[in-house]
């Protein structure tokens, strides 16, 4: 049986190691994280994402270990709130 895309990419993003990447694709790893970063500081002031951030704490709590960016808050990790936080 074939190995699928996934498995491929899996397998050679597992053995890859941080001196093997060219210059330019750390140096715009770093961009795009400090992007991210900015971005996401940002829109942590936006009602949304207020909204958001409430319903959250209101269902988990603020007991946990993951930090929401641009706030104090922390919530305990939970996979039916990935990615909404």
């Amino acid at each position: 049986m074939d190995r699928g895309f996934t498995e491929i990419v899996a397998a050679w993003s597992s053995e890859l190691t941080f001196d093997a990447l060219p210059d330019d694709v750390v140096e715009l790893g770093r961009q795009c994280l400090l992007d991210w970063f900015g971005v996401t500081l940002a829109g942590s002031r936006e009602p949304t994402a207020r909204i958001a951030r409430e319903v959250a704490q209101a269902d988990a709590g603020s007991d946990g270990g993951a930090t929401i960016v641009g706030t104090a808050a922390r919530l305990a990790p939970s996979a039916d709130r990935k990615g909404v936080v």
